[in-house]
């Protein structure tokens, strides 16, 4: 089993790892082929001289403020307007520059005009010294001038990131496909081990039952209740084996039968011939002595009669023998029960008690092979009878059920032990001193070619009974 197992998570393993080295391959070329996007160096180059023509324009707007506060055609922004303002702005305002550039006499430039918010508006500002007083001069920049430098500051700064940060994000979307696939790869191994267990016991199961039959084993029986996905197959297979059993067993059978027809029919005939001249000769010999001798001539008449007596005895073992070597095909037809229940009524007698509906339906059978079938049920009564020393009639019973006749034998005798029932319907069983036990071997012939079987059970009492049960005759049959 191990082996087996093992070979199926090898399998569910290589089948998981198969596309594993393409789908890295691909996720990484479709990562790099994002992030080197196609014209990403021209953008790249196009935007930073945007960045330095807006820088122009400012470093442009920075010496025209200049120039405007050199010429005093720009104001100061007064200390009431600075205190208006919010208090990260108002602290931007209250600091001292710390550059030392006189632009006139009597004026130092203490900061250059540098981009700042001067309340809801992007300007310039600059400080100047003034007579020992520090005033903040503004200029509100453009609008447009404002957005460009924003939009391509940022667009410039957002690219050097990409390109900066492009292998450690490779990386780490590798790492993290791998990280994924490995989770799927351990519960791939870990359900390709349970699969593999399941379906490795239950194949190994029928890797034994095969072994078996192959060695003639054909009692295996394979557990189909934990056999699985498998479990059909098991069915099928447990199901192949009890037919390949019943096929063998129907051989066996078929080969015992037929051997045991020639016997008897060359036992018949080997027997049957000197029966009639020992009996002549036994018979003769005691109507011929006419001696005064009492004594032998009482001893004379008993031998003879036990010779004949023996006579008739094998008279009924070649009958035995003869009716079980020639067993015709039955003739099934629709035939009245009532016929053969009078005709055995009228040859039993009182030794034979009927039970029966008044009329009995039409069944379909061998009226001929069917009567036979109860001489020799009511014979094999009569003499388990003798054992027990019981005069009780034999009861036969004829009922409906379920669409086919009921026939039931029944007799007082002995009973058949449990562990004999499947054997006294072989040819070659009996449990009577006398026979060959080929009556019940006959009844299970003639019912077999009826497609019906016989059973066997206690009788409530003491006793046994035999049932077996034949179809009612279709209107076609009719």
């Amino acid at each position: 089993m191990n082996s087996l197992r093992w070979k199926l998570i090898a399998t569910l393993i290589v089948v998981a790892l198969l596309p594993a080295l393409p789908a890295m391959l691909t996720v990484n070329e479709v990562v790099q082929r994002g992030l080197e996007a196609s014209g990403e160096e021209e953008a790249l180059e196009g935007l930073r001289t945007g960045l330095r023509v807006v820088r122009r324009d400012l470093e442009r707007e920075k010496q025209t403020m200049q120039e405007a506060m050199v010429s005093r055609e720009l104001s100061p922004v007064s200390a009431d307007a600075i205190a208006t303002l919010p208090s990260d702005q108002q602290s931007w305002f209250e600091r001292v520059g710390s550059e030392s550039v006189e632009i006139a006499p009597g004026r130092t430039l203490l900061l250059a005009p540098t981009r700042t918010v001067l309340g809801d508006r992007q300007v310039l500002a600059a400080q100047v010294r003034e007579n020992g007083t520090l005033n903040w001069y503004a200029q509100e920049l453009p609008a447009d001038l404002v957005q460009d430098a924003t939009t391509l500051t940022e667009s410039v700064q957002l690219l050097e990131t990409i390109r900066r940060e492009r292998r450690p994000v490779a990386r780490s979307l590798l790492a993290t496909f791998a990280l994924v696939y490995g989770i799927i790869l351990i519960t791939v191994v870990g359900l390709g081990f349970l699969i593999a267990s399941r379906l490795a016991k239950p194949l190994d199961a029928l890797t034994e039952g095969i072994g078996e039959v192959g060695s003639g084993n054909l009692n295996v029986r394979v557990d189909e209740e934990n056999a699985g996905q498998l479990r059909d197959l098991t069915t099928q297979f447990n199901g192949m084996v009890s037919e390949l059993k019943t096929g063998r067993e129907e051989l066996v059978r078929l080969e015992k039968i037929a051997t045991w027809r020639n016997f008897a029919r060359r036992m018949a005939h080997e027997v049957k011939n000197p029966l009639t001249p020992i009996q002549l000769a036994a018979q003769q010999l005691r109507d011929t002595y006419k001696g005064d001798d009492t004594d032998f001539g009482e001893m004379l008449k008993e031998g003879t009669e036990i010779i004949e007596e023996e006579v008739q005895s094998l008279r009924g073992l070649v009958q035995e023998f003869s009716e079980f070597s020639r067993m015709p095909e039955p003739k099934i037809e629709a035939s009245n029960p009532q016929k053969v229940v009078n005709d055995l009524t009228g040859l039993y007698g009182d030794q034979l008690q009927v039970s029966s509906p008044d009329p009995l339906p039409t069944v379909a059978m061998d009226a001929t092979e069917i009567h036979r079938v109860l001489i020799n049920l009511i014979n094999n009564g009569l003499h388990a009878q003798e054992e027990t020393q019981t005069q009780d009639p034999i009861q036969l019973e004829l009922r409906r059920q379920n669409g086919r006749l009921l026939w039931t034998v029944s007799d007082r005798g002995p009973g058949v032990p449990q562990d004999k029932r499947g054997k006294i319907f072989e040819p070659d069983f009996s449990t009577k001193k006398e026979g060959m036990g080929l009556g019940l071997a006959i009844v299970t012939e003639v019912l077999r070619a009826h497609n019906a079987t016989i059973e066997v059970a206690d009788r409530a009492g003491g006793g046994a009974t035999f049932q077996f049960a034949l179809p009612l005759a279709t209107d076609k049959e009719s």
